[in-house]
Protein backbone atom coordinates (compact mmCIF):
# COMPACT_ATOMS: atom_id res chain seq x y z
CA UNK A 1 0.00 0.00 0.00
CA UNK A 2 3.02 2.27 0.89
CA UNK A 3 4.89 1.58 -2.29
CA UNK A 4 1.50 2.58 -4.44
CA UNK A 5 1.16 6.05 -2.54
CA UNK A 6 4.48 6.92 -2.77
CA UNK A 7 4.35 5.76 -6.84
CA UNK A 8 0.83 7.83 -6.85
CA UNK A 9 2.92 10.89 -5.34
CA UNK A 10 5.72 10.77 -6.83
CA UNK A 11 4.07 10.61 -10.04
CA UNK A 12 2.06 14.11 -8.90
CA UNK A 13 5.06 15.88 -7.95
CA UNK A 14 6.80 15.20 -11.58
CA UNK A 15 3.62 16.18 -13.57
CA UNK A 16 3.41 19.20 -11.16
CA UNK A 17 7.46 20.01 -11.63
CA UNK A 18 7.00 19.40 -15.36
CA UNK A 19 4.01 21.77 -15.62
CA UNK A 20 5.47 24.60 -13.43
CA UNK A 21 8.74 24.59 -15.67
CA UNK A 22 6.87 24.63 -19.21
CA UNK A 23 4.27 27.57 -18.32
CA UNK A 24 6.38 30.28 -16.79
CA UNK A 25 6.35 30.14 -13.21
CA UNK A 26 8.90 31.66 -11.05
CA UNK A 27 11.48 29.46 -8.78
CA UNK A 28 13.97 30.12 -6.36
CA UNK A 29 17.53 28.66 -7.27
CA UNK A 30 19.21 30.37 -4.26
CA UNK A 31 21.58 33.21 -3.94
CA UNK A 32 18.63 35.78 -4.85
CA UNK A 33 18.04 34.39 -8.33
CA UNK A 34 14.86 33.32 -9.78
CA UNK A 35 14.35 31.48 -12.57
CA UNK A 36 10.79 30.50 -14.89
CA UNK A 37 10.78 28.79 -17.92
CA UNK A 38 8.38 29.24 -21.35
CA UNK A 39 7.99 26.08 -23.46
CA UNK A 40 6.85 27.14 -27.19
CA UNK A 41 4.84 29.47 -24.81
CA UNK A 42 2.01 30.36 -28.56
CA UNK A 43 -0.79 30.02 -25.55
CA UNK A 44 0.36 33.15 -23.44
CA UNK A 45 -1.56 35.87 -23.70
CA UNK A 46 -0.40 39.08 -25.57
CA UNK A 47 0.34 41.03 -22.52
CA UNK A 48 2.56 37.91 -21.08
CA UNK A 49 4.33 37.63 -24.15
CA UNK A 50 5.51 41.03 -24.68
CA UNK A 51 6.70 41.37 -21.27
CA UNK A 52 8.82 38.58 -21.61
CA UNK A 53 10.07 39.66 -24.79
CA UNK A 54 10.67 43.67 -23.50
CA UNK A 55 12.51 41.52 -20.49
CA UNK A 56 14.87 40.05 -22.75
CA UNK A 57 15.56 42.55 -24.91
CA UNK A 58 16.05 44.92 -21.94
CA UNK A 59 19.00 42.30 -20.83
CA UNK A 60 20.75 42.71 -24.67
CA UNK A 61 21.00 46.43 -24.03
CA UNK A 62 22.35 45.99 -20.74
CA UNK A 63 24.71 43.55 -21.91
CA UNK A 64 26.24 44.48 -25.18
CA UNK A 65 24.15 48.21 -25.39
CA UNK A 66 21.91 47.20 -28.11
CA UNK A 67 18.83 44.38 -29.46
CA UNK A 68 20.60 41.57 -31.48
CA UNK A 69 18.72 41.14 -34.82
CA UNK A 70 16.77 37.50 -34.19
CA UNK A 71 13.30 37.27 -35.17
CA UNK A 72 12.04 36.88 -31.86
CA UNK A 73 13.81 39.72 -30.44
CA UNK A 74 12.54 42.15 -33.22
CA UNK A 75 8.85 40.51 -33.21
CA UNK A 76 6.89 43.89 -32.52
CA UNK A 77 3.27 42.05 -32.23
CA UNK A 78 1.92 39.76 -30.43
CA UNK A 79 1.03 37.82 -33.68
CA UNK A 80 4.31 38.31 -35.02
CA UNK A 81 6.00 37.01 -31.73
CA UNK A 82 3.90 33.67 -31.85
CA UNK A 83 5.00 32.92 -35.34
CA UNK A 84 8.40 32.45 -34.01
CA UNK A 85 7.74 31.01 -31.00
CA UNK A 86 6.19 27.77 -31.74
CA UNK A 87 9.76 26.19 -31.61
CA UNK A 88 11.32 27.71 -28.76
CA UNK A 89 12.52 26.78 -25.16
CA UNK A 90 13.00 30.30 -23.15
CA UNK A 91 14.32 30.43 -19.33
CA UNK A 92 14.92 34.07 -17.89
CA UNK A 93 16.67 34.70 -14.39
CA UNK A 94 15.46 37.42 -12.19
CA UNK A 95 17.52 38.75 -9.45
CA UNK A 96 16.13 39.53 -6.24
CA UNK A 97 18.91 42.20 -5.86
CA UNK A 98 18.88 44.40 -9.69
CA UNK A 99 14.89 44.00 -9.24
CA UNK A 100 14.96 42.68 -12.80
CA UNK A 101 15.62 40.07 -15.50
CA UNK A 102 19.14 40.22 -15.72
CA UNK A 103 19.68 36.61 -17.94
CA UNK A 104 17.77 34.30 -20.39
CA UNK A 105 18.65 31.07 -23.03
CA UNK A 106 16.69 30.75 -25.70
CA UNK A 107 17.08 27.46 -27.93
CA UNK A 108 14.94 25.75 -30.32
CA UNK A 109 14.19 22.59 -31.82
CA UNK A 110 13.90 21.10 -34.99
CA UNK A 111 12.81 17.73 -36.86
CA UNK A 112 16.28 16.30 -35.84
CA UNK A 113 17.78 18.14 -33.40
CA UNK A 114 17.81 21.20 -30.48
CA UNK A 115 19.85 23.89 -30.90
CA UNK A 116 21.35 25.79 -27.83
CA UNK A 117 21.20 28.78 -29.40
CA UNK A 118 21.68 32.51 -27.67
CA UNK A 119 22.56 33.35 -23.98
CA UNK A 120 22.77 37.29 -22.81
CA UNK A 121 23.56 38.13 -19.37
CA UNK A 122 23.41 41.60 -17.85
CA UNK A 123 26.60 43.52 -17.09
CA UNK A 124 25.87 44.14 -13.57
CA UNK A 125 24.92 39.86 -13.01
CA UNK A 126 28.36 38.72 -14.84
CA UNK A 127 30.66 36.38 -13.20
CA UNK A 128 27.77 34.57 -11.60
CA UNK A 129 28.13 31.73 -14.05
CA UNK A 130 24.44 32.62 -15.27
CA UNK A 131 25.50 31.31 -18.77
CA UNK A 132 25.14 28.08 -17.12
CA UNK A 133 21.26 28.33 -17.41
CA UNK A 134 21.34 27.34 -20.99
CA UNK A 135 22.70 23.90 -19.51
CA UNK A 136 19.73 23.63 -16.97
CA UNK A 137 16.83 25.15 -20.04
CA UNK A 138 18.45 21.74 -22.18
CA UNK A 139 18.34 19.35 -19.29
CA UNK A 140 14.73 20.18 -18.99
CA UNK A 141 13.56 18.75 -22.08
CA UNK A 142 13.86 15.21 -19.94
CA UNK A 143 10.74 16.34 -18.42
CA UNK A 144 9.65 17.80 -21.48
CA UNK A 145 9.72 14.86 -23.80
CA UNK A 146 10.12 12.39 -21.04
CA UNK A 147 13.45 11.29 -23.75
CA UNK A 148 16.95 10.54 -22.33
CA UNK A 149 19.12 11.53 -25.61
CA UNK A 150 18.65 13.83 -28.22
CA UNK A 151 20.88 15.22 -30.59
CA UNK A 152 21.82 18.81 -30.06
CA UNK A 153 24.21 21.31 -31.66
CA UNK A 154 25.40 25.02 -30.75
CA UNK A 155 27.96 27.94 -32.67
CA UNK A 156 29.52 30.41 -31.11
CA UNK A 157 33.08 31.50 -31.10
CA UNK A 158 33.84 30.31 -27.92
CA UNK A 159 36.62 28.54 -26.31
CA UNK A 160 34.83 27.93 -23.05
CA UNK A 161 31.88 26.53 -25.05
CA UNK A 162 34.33 24.36 -26.93
CA UNK A 163 35.36 23.08 -23.76
CA UNK A 164 31.46 22.22 -22.03
CA UNK A 165 30.57 20.89 -25.47
CA UNK A 166 33.57 18.17 -25.89
CA UNK A 167 33.08 17.35 -21.99
CA UNK A 168 29.64 17.04 -21.30
CA UNK A 169 28.14 15.95 -25.07
CA UNK A 170 27.92 12.91 -26.27
CA UNK A 171 30.16 12.43 -29.40
CA UNK A 172 30.33 16.44 -30.03
CA UNK A 173 32.04 17.46 -33.25
CA UNK A 174 34.72 19.15 -32.91
CA UNK A 175 36.00 17.56 -30.14
CA UNK A 176 38.66 18.95 -27.63
CA UNK A 177 39.30 16.13 -25.63
CA UNK A 178 37.59 13.10 -27.31
CA UNK A 179 38.52 11.24 -30.87
CA UNK A 180 35.31 12.00 -32.50
CA UNK A 181 34.93 11.46 -36.03
CA UNK A 182 32.35 13.38 -38.32
CA UNK A 183 29.60 11.36 -38.91
CA UNK A 184 26.46 11.05 -41.77
CA UNK A 185 24.15 12.63 -39.01
CA UNK A 186 26.43 15.14 -37.77
CA UNK A 187 26.56 17.01 -41.38
CA UNK A 188 22.69 15.93 -42.02
CA UNK A 189 21.80 18.27 -38.40
CA UNK A 190 24.50 20.92 -39.94
CA UNK A 191 23.06 20.82 -43.52
CA UNK A 192 19.29 21.17 -41.96
CA UNK A 193 20.63 23.76 -40.23
CA UNK A 194 21.85 26.03 -41.87
CA UNK A 195 18.97 25.01 -45.23
CA UNK A 196 16.52 25.78 -43.14
CA UNK A 197 17.16 27.70 -39.78
CA UNK A 198 19.75 30.15 -40.51
CA UNK A 199 17.72 33.33 -38.99
CA UNK A 200 16.82 31.52 -35.62
CA UNK A 201 20.39 31.13 -35.11
CA UNK A 202 21.01 34.13 -36.03
CA UNK A 203 23.35 33.84 -39.21
CA UNK A 204 24.42 35.15 -41.94
CA UNK A 205 22.57 34.30 -45.08
CA UNK A 206 25.51 34.48 -46.85
CA UNK A 207 27.43 32.50 -44.48
CA UNK A 208 29.90 29.39 -46.11
CA UNK A 209 30.12 26.10 -44.53
CA UNK A 210 32.94 24.60 -44.11
CA UNK A 211 32.86 20.47 -43.41
CA UNK A 212 36.09 19.48 -42.91
CA UNK A 213 35.79 21.78 -39.47
CA UNK A 214 32.68 22.35 -39.34
CA UNK A 215 33.01 26.24 -39.50
CA UNK A 216 30.61 28.77 -40.31
CA UNK A 217 32.33 31.30 -42.52
CA UNK A 218 30.80 35.12 -42.03
CA UNK A 219 28.25 33.85 -39.74
CA UNK A 220 28.43 37.33 -37.92
CA UNK A 221 28.66 39.05 -41.34
CA UNK A 222 27.78 42.65 -40.86
CA UNK A 223 24.93 42.15 -43.52
CA UNK A 224 22.38 39.74 -42.31
CA UNK A 225 24.00 38.01 -39.20
CA UNK A 226 21.96 38.21 -36.28
CA UNK A 227 24.62 38.41 -33.78
CA UNK A 228 26.91 41.06 -35.97
CA UNK A 229 27.02 43.15 -33.10
CA UNK A 230 28.91 39.90 -30.65
CA UNK A 231 31.91 40.67 -33.24
CA UNK A 232 33.31 43.54 -31.50
CA UNK A 233 33.25 41.61 -27.87
CA UNK A 234 35.01 38.80 -29.41
CA UNK A 235 38.55 39.82 -28.21
CA UNK A 236 42.25 38.51 -29.52
CA UNK A 237 42.91 35.83 -27.87
CA UNK A 238 46.58 35.49 -29.08
CA UNK A 239 47.65 36.54 -25.75
CA UNK A 240 45.88 33.96 -23.84
CA UNK A 241 46.77 30.87 -22.61
CA UNK A 242 44.63 27.86 -23.25
CA UNK A 243 44.07 25.48 -26.24
CA UNK A 244 40.96 25.57 -26.86
CA UNK A 245 40.95 29.40 -27.23
CA UNK A 246 44.20 29.44 -29.55
CA UNK A 247 42.41 26.45 -32.10
CA UNK A 248 39.41 28.51 -32.62
CA UNK A 249 41.94 31.56 -33.20
CA UNK A 250 43.95 29.03 -35.93
CA UNK A 251 41.21 28.93 -37.60
CA UNK A 252 38.74 31.76 -37.44
CA UNK A 253 38.39 35.25 -38.09
CA UNK A 254 36.12 37.23 -35.62
CA UNK A 255 32.89 37.24 -37.98
CA UNK A 256 33.11 33.10 -37.88
CA UNK A 257 31.61 31.07 -35.81
CA UNK A 258 32.35 27.25 -34.71
CA UNK A 259 29.09 24.58 -35.33
CA UNK A 260 29.16 21.94 -32.86
CA UNK A 261 27.27 18.77 -33.49
CA UNK A 262 26.73 16.09 -30.70
CA UNK A 263 23.89 14.13 -28.44
CA UNK A 264 23.00 15.08 -25.68
CA UNK A 265 23.15 11.55 -23.26
CA UNK A 266 22.17 12.08 -19.60
CA UNK A 267 23.60 8.86 -18.82
CA UNK A 268 27.09 9.67 -20.58
CA UNK A 269 26.35 13.40 -18.77
CA UNK A 270 26.04 11.73 -15.50
CA UNK A 271 28.84 9.22 -15.57
CA UNK A 272 31.35 11.85 -17.13
CA UNK A 273 30.48 14.03 -14.12
CA UNK A 274 31.14 11.17 -11.50
CA UNK A 275 34.13 11.54 -9.38
CA UNK A 276 37.05 9.86 -9.66
CA UNK A 277 35.35 6.59 -11.82
CA UNK A 278 35.89 7.83 -15.26
CA UNK A 279 39.49 8.81 -15.00
CA UNK A 280 40.33 5.26 -13.61
CA UNK A 281 41.28 4.31 -17.19
CA UNK A 282 43.37 7.69 -17.62
CA UNK A 283 45.02 6.85 -14.18
CA UNK A 284 45.62 2.98 -15.39
CA UNK A 285 47.37 4.40 -18.60
CA UNK A 286 49.59 7.11 -17.06
CA UNK A 287 50.77 4.30 -14.21
CA UNK A 288 52.14 2.19 -17.38
CA UNK A 289 53.57 5.26 -18.82
CA UNK A 290 55.09 6.37 -15.81
CA UNK A 291 56.27 2.36 -15.75
CA UNK A 292 58.21 2.62 -18.94
CA UNK A 293 59.87 5.98 -18.06
CA UNK A 294 61.08 4.04 -15.46
CA UNK A 295 62.61 1.35 -17.22
CA UNK A 296 64.06 4.00 -19.65
CA UNK A 297 65.66 5.63 -16.91
CA UNK A 298 67.10 2.55 -14.87
CA UNK A 299 66.98 -0.47 -16.64
CA UNK A 300 67.53 -0.01 -20.56
CA UNK A 301 67.28 3.40 -22.21
CA UNK A 302 65.86 4.10 -25.75
CA UNK A 303 64.61 1.08 -26.92
CA UNK A 304 62.78 0.84 -30.16
CA UNK A 305 59.04 0.19 -28.14
CA UNK A 306 59.33 3.01 -26.16
CA UNK A 307 57.97 6.23 -27.25
CA UNK A 308 55.39 4.65 -29.49
CA UNK A 309 53.99 2.83 -27.03
CA UNK A 310 54.01 5.84 -24.66
CA UNK A 311 52.21 7.84 -27.47
CA UNK A 312 49.28 5.54 -28.35
CA UNK A 313 48.45 5.22 -24.38
CA UNK A 314 48.54 9.14 -24.03
CA UNK A 315 46.10 9.30 -26.98
CA UNK A 316 48.26 10.27 -29.70
CA UNK A 317 47.55 9.06 -33.21
CA UNK A 318 51.09 9.25 -34.44
CA UNK A 319 52.02 8.73 -37.97
CA UNK A 320 55.98 8.85 -39.58
CA UNK A 321 56.17 10.08 -43.34
CA UNK A 322 59.52 9.37 -44.73
CA UNK A 323 62.56 7.03 -43.81
CA UNK A 324 65.75 8.58 -42.11
CA UNK A 325 69.37 8.28 -43.87
CA UNK A 326 71.29 6.38 -42.20
CA UNK A 327 74.29 8.21 -41.90
CA UNK A 328 74.43 10.75 -39.31
CA UNK A 329 73.06 14.18 -40.42
CA UNK A 330 72.01 17.24 -39.12
CA UNK A 331 67.99 16.87 -38.46
CA UNK A 332 66.68 20.54 -38.63
CA UNK A 333 63.13 20.43 -37.54
CA UNK A 334 60.17 23.00 -36.54
CA UNK A 335 59.56 23.15 -32.89
CA UNK A 336 56.29 23.78 -30.65
CA UNK A 337 56.99 22.14 -27.37
CA UNK A 338 58.81 19.15 -25.44
CA UNK A 339 56.67 16.45 -26.61
CA UNK A 340 58.94 17.04 -30.04
CA UNK A 341 61.30 14.73 -28.54
CA UNK A 342 58.37 12.10 -28.11
CA UNK A 343 57.65 12.13 -32.15
CA UNK A 344 61.93 12.55 -33.21
CA UNK A 345 62.17 9.58 -31.19
CA UNK A 346 59.85 7.31 -32.57
CA UNK A 347 61.03 7.75 -35.70
CA UNK A 348 64.57 7.48 -34.64
CA UNK A 349 65.21 6.04 -31.01
CA UNK A 350 69.42 6.76 -31.59
CA UNK A 351 68.94 11.10 -32.22
CA UNK A 352 70.61 13.11 -30.23
CA UNK A 353 68.30 16.43 -29.40
CA UNK A 354 70.18 20.35 -28.78
CA UNK A 355 67.59 21.57 -25.70
CA UNK A 356 68.29 24.55 -23.86
CA UNK A 357 69.11 23.97 -20.20
CA UNK A 358 66.38 26.40 -18.53
CA UNK A 359 63.69 24.24 -19.84
CA UNK A 360 63.84 22.31 -16.33
CA UNK A 361 63.74 25.63 -14.72
CA UNK A 362 59.93 26.07 -15.93
CA UNK A 363 58.56 23.55 -13.84
CA UNK A 364 58.71 23.24 -9.90
CA UNK A 365 62.34 21.61 -8.49
CA UNK A 366 60.04 18.25 -7.10
CA UNK A 367 60.78 14.80 -7.32
CA UNK A 368 58.68 14.31 -10.53
CA UNK A 369 60.54 17.19 -12.67
CA UNK A 370 63.91 15.33 -11.57
CA UNK A 371 62.60 12.39 -12.66
CA UNK A 372 61.61 13.81 -16.02
CA UNK A 373 64.88 15.64 -16.11
CA UNK A 374 66.78 11.73 -16.14
CA UNK A 375 63.82 10.75 -18.63
CA UNK A 376 64.93 13.47 -21.37
CA UNK A 377 68.96 13.40 -20.33
CA UNK A 378 69.07 9.09 -21.42
CA UNK A 379 66.77 10.06 -24.12
CA UNK A 380 69.41 11.93 -26.16
CA UNK A 381 69.02 15.23 -25.11
CA UNK A 382 72.23 17.48 -25.19
CA UNK A 383 71.73 20.54 -22.51
CA UNK A 384 73.31 23.58 -23.20
CA UNK A 385 73.07 27.26 -21.49
CA UNK A 386 71.56 30.10 -24.27
CA UNK A 387 73.51 32.49 -22.33
CA UNK A 388 77.41 31.73 -23.28
CA UNK A 389 77.67 27.56 -23.90
CA UNK A 390 81.35 27.67 -25.87
CA UNK A 391 80.94 23.94 -25.76
CA UNK A 392 77.73 23.03 -27.37
CA UNK A 393 79.27 23.16 -31.49
CA UNK A 394 82.05 20.95 -29.86
CA UNK A 395 79.75 18.16 -28.23
CA UNK A 396 77.32 18.31 -31.59
CA UNK A 397 80.57 17.41 -33.87
CA UNK A 398 81.53 14.65 -31.23
CA UNK A 399 78.38 12.89 -31.59
CA UNK A 400 78.16 13.14 -35.45
CA UNK A 401 81.39 11.98 -35.28
CA UNK A 402 80.63 8.85 -33.25
CA UNK A 403 77.75 8.54 -35.99
CA UNK A 404 74.56 9.68 -34.29
CA UNK A 405 72.22 12.42 -36.08
CA UNK A 406 71.48 15.22 -33.99
CA UNK A 407 67.82 17.17 -34.03
CA UNK A 408 68.03 21.26 -33.81
CA UNK A 409 65.15 23.56 -33.66
CA UNK A 410 66.68 25.98 -35.67
CA UNK A 411 63.83 28.59 -34.61
CA UNK A 412 65.46 28.82 -31.82
CA UNK A 413 62.06 28.93 -29.67
CA UNK A 414 58.93 27.23 -29.44
CA UNK A 415 55.19 28.58 -30.76
CA UNK A 416 51.64 26.89 -29.95
CA UNK A 417 50.58 26.49 -33.41
CA UNK A 418 51.10 27.63 -37.22
CA UNK A 419 54.29 27.43 -39.86
CA UNK A 420 57.40 27.35 -38.92
CA UNK A 421 59.26 30.50 -38.29
CA UNK A 422 62.42 32.19 -39.46
CA UNK A 423 65.19 30.09 -38.75
CA UNK A 424 69.03 30.84 -37.62
CA UNK A 425 72.02 30.34 -40.13
CA UNK A 426 74.15 28.87 -37.27
CA UNK A 427 72.82 25.25 -38.23
CA UNK A 428 74.99 25.69 -41.34
CA UNK A 429 77.98 26.19 -40.05
CA UNK A 430 77.95 22.93 -38.27
CA UNK A 431 77.12 20.99 -40.93
CA UNK A 432 79.86 22.56 -42.98
CA UNK A 433 81.81 21.98 -40.22
CA UNK A 434 81.54 18.71 -39.93
CA UNK A 435 80.51 17.18 -43.30
CA UNK A 436 77.37 16.12 -43.12
CA UNK A 437 74.08 16.98 -44.68
CA UNK A 438 70.86 18.99 -43.33
CA UNK A 439 68.04 17.13 -43.08
CA UNK A 440 65.01 19.04 -43.20
CA UNK A 441 62.42 17.44 -41.23
CA UNK A 442 58.39 18.93 -40.18
CA UNK A 443 56.59 18.09 -37.37
CA UNK A 444 52.25 18.78 -36.91
CA UNK A 445 49.72 18.67 -33.99
CA UNK A 446 46.27 18.18 -34.83
CA UNK A 447 45.73 20.54 -32.10
CA UNK A 448 47.69 23.75 -31.05
CA UNK A 449 49.63 22.13 -27.61
CA UNK A 450 52.62 23.80 -28.17
CA UNK A 451 54.18 26.51 -25.81
CA UNK A 452 54.88 30.26 -26.56
CA UNK A 453 56.88 32.34 -24.69
CA UNK A 454 55.46 32.61 -21.39
CA UNK A 455 53.06 30.27 -21.03
CA UNK A 456 53.28 27.81 -18.24
CA UNK A 457 55.00 24.30 -18.69
CA UNK A 458 52.80 22.31 -16.02
CA UNK A 459 49.43 23.99 -17.43
CA UNK A 460 49.63 22.78 -20.56
CA UNK A 461 50.80 19.29 -19.81
CA UNK A 462 47.71 19.51 -17.28
CA UNK A 463 45.28 20.22 -20.79
CA UNK A 464 47.21 17.93 -22.66
CA UNK A 465 46.79 14.88 -20.27
CA UNK A 466 43.18 15.13 -20.83
CA UNK A 467 42.69 15.07 -24.41
CA UNK A 468 42.76 11.48 -26.00
CA UNK A 469 42.43 13.44 -29.34
CA UNK A 470 45.60 14.08 -30.80
CA UNK A 471 46.67 13.49 -34.23
CA UNK A 472 50.23 14.11 -35.06
CA UNK A 473 53.18 13.45 -37.41
CA UNK A 474 56.83 13.63 -38.73
CA UNK A 475 57.54 14.05 -41.92
CA UNK A 476 61.20 13.34 -42.89
CA UNK A 477 62.48 14.70 -46.44
CA UNK A 478 65.62 14.40 -48.26
CA UNK A 479 69.22 15.42 -47.11
CA UNK A 480 70.26 18.78 -48.59
CA UNK A 481 74.35 18.89 -49.08
CA UNK A 482 76.15 22.02 -49.06
CA UNK A 483 73.55 24.51 -48.46
CA UNK A 484 73.93 27.87 -47.85
CA UNK A 485 70.78 29.59 -47.04
CA UNK A 486 68.57 28.71 -44.65
CA UNK A 487 65.98 30.02 -46.34
CA UNK A 488 66.16 26.53 -48.42
CA UNK A 489 66.04 24.56 -45.02
CA UNK A 490 62.70 26.91 -44.12
CA UNK A 491 61.14 26.32 -47.37
CA UNK A 492 61.43 22.35 -47.35
CA UNK A 493 60.14 22.23 -43.80
CA UNK A 494 57.11 24.64 -44.63
CA UNK A 495 55.86 22.54 -47.42
CA UNK A 496 56.42 19.33 -45.35
CA UNK A 497 54.54 20.92 -42.74
CA UNK A 498 51.30 21.37 -45.06
CA UNK A 499 51.45 18.48 -46.60
CA UNK A 500 51.50 17.18 -42.69
CA UNK A 501 48.52 19.47 -41.96
CA UNK A 502 46.15 17.18 -45.35
CA UNK A 503 47.59 14.05 -44.24
CA UNK A 504 46.14 14.48 -40.13
CA UNK A 505 43.38 16.71 -41.16
CA UNK A 506 39.66 15.32 -40.40
CA UNK A 507 38.06 12.85 -42.97
CA UNK A 508 34.18 13.09 -43.77
CA UNK A 509 31.96 10.27 -44.32
CA UNK A 510 31.94 8.57 -48.18
CA UNK A 511 28.91 9.72 -50.27
CA UNK A 512 27.66 12.79 -47.93
CA UNK A 513 27.94 15.94 -50.33
CA UNK A 514 26.83 19.39 -48.38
Amino acid sequence: MMLYLGLILSSVAFLALRYVLRHGYWIPIGRGFWIRRYYAPVNHSDEDLMAMTDAMRLVCENSIGTVLDYPVLKAKTPAALRKELHNKLILQVYSSKLKRVVAFHMAFWTRLNVHIGLVMVDKEAQGQKLQQVSLLNINCLIFDWLAFRFRMSDIGYSSSAFRIMSETVYKSYPNLYYNVKPESWHLEIAQDLLTNHRRDMGISSTARFEPTYFIVRGSNAAVGGGANELVSHVTSRKSRMGIAAQYLDDLMEPEDEQLYVGEANIFVFLWRNLPILPSLTSIGRWIVIFGIMGMHNYVAANLSWYTRTILKLMGFHYTSYGQPPAEPCIWVANHFSYLDALLLNAANPQLQIVAKADLMSEVPDNAFSRFMLRVFTRGGFMWYDRNGDDTIRQRVGQKLQEGKSVVIFSEGTSQRSGPPQPMRRGVLLIAEENNVPILPVALRYSMPIGLSKGDKTMRNFGSIIKMSNIVCGVRVGDPLCNVQDIEVVRSKVTSMWEQLGEDIKPTLPTGFTF
